[in-house]
C-alpha cells in the first residue's frame, strides 16, 4: 500500500489521463485524414502559404500548426519562429503495490524530492520526481540522467513509500526546463508553433484554442 500523505486535498473525481486510450480514440475518429509521414522542411511561400516537404514530396497549406515535441525548435527555426531550444531528460519509474486507495497525488516536501505519483494499472504505482536539474540537464546525456533519477527515486520509494522498491517499468521523455505545466504559442504568418510541457493535461482547452487560432489567424 502506498503511504498516505499526512495532509492532502483530495479530488474524489480526479485521476490520470489514459493517454493510450485517448490517442487510439482520436486516431480512430480521424480515420484516413491522419497521414503518418516524416517532415523534413518547412517554408513560407511568397504567396503566404505554408510549404511542407516530407517523404511524400512538397505540399502547400493555408494554415499550419507545428506541434512536434522535441523536434519543434529546429523546424520552427526554418520559418523564422523562435521556441525554447533547451531540453532536459526526465524519467518516471513504476513499482508494485497492494491495494488501490489512491489514484494520484503530487507532493512537494520541504527539503525533499518533489514528486507526482499515480496508479499505472492494477497493482502498479508510477513515481516521477523533480531531481537536481544539474543531474538531468541535456548535456549530461540520457543514460547519466536516467541513472541519477533512478538513484533519487529508489531512495524516495524506500524511505517515503510502502511499495516494493523494485522498478518494474520506466518511461523516458524530454521536458522544457522551467516551463512546468505550461504552453507557449509562436506565430509567423500561416505557421503557428505550439510547445510546452505536459500538454495532454491541457488538451481540451488547447484544442479549442488552436482551432480558433487556425480559423482567424490569431495567436492564443
Amino acid at each position: 500500500m502506498v503511504e498516505e500523505p499526512a495532509a492532502a486535498l483530495v479530488d474524489v473525481g480526479g485521476g490520470v489521463v489514459d493517454v493510450d486510450a485517448v490517442r487510439d480514440f482520436l486516431t480512430a475518429r480521424a480515420g484516413a485524414t491522419v497521414v503518418r509521414d516524416r517532415v523534413y522542411a518547412l517554408d513560407i511561400t511568397t504567396s503566404g502559404t505554408a510549404a511542407v516537404t516530407s517523404a511524400c514530396g512538397k505540399a502547400e497549406y493555408d494554415a499550419l500548426v507545428l506541434a512536434s515535441g522535441a523536434n519543434t525548435s529546429p523546424l520552427a527555426a526554418q520559418v523564422g519562429i523562435y521556441t525554447a531550444p533547451m531540453l532536459a531528460h526526465h524519467v518516471r519509474f513504476t513499482f508494485r503495490i497492494e491495494g488501490d486507495r489512491w489514484q494520484s497525488w503530487i507532493d512537494k516536501p520541504p527539503g525533499g524530492v518533489g514528486t507526482y505519483q499515480h496508479q499505472a494499472g492494477p497493482g502498479l504505482w508510477a513515481v516521477g520526481g523533480h531531481v537536481d536539474p544539474s543531474m538531468t540537464a541535456w548535456e549530461v546525456g540520457r543514460d547519466a540522467a536516467i541513472a541519477a533519477s533512478r538513484i533519487a527515486l529508489l531512495d524516495y520509494a524506500r524511505t517515503r513509500l510502502t511499495v516494493d522498491p523494485t522498478i518494474v517499468e520506466s518511461v523516458y521523455c524530454t521536458t522544457v526546463p522551467n516551463l512546468g505545466d505550461g504552453v507557449e504559442f509562436r506565430r509567423n504568418g500561416p505557421v503557428l508553433a505550439v510547445y510546452g510541457d505536459n500538454l495532454m493535461k491541457l488538451a481540451p482547452a488547447l484544442g479549442a484554442a488552436v482551432v480558433g487560432a487556425v480559423m482567424d489567424g490569431s495567436t492564443p
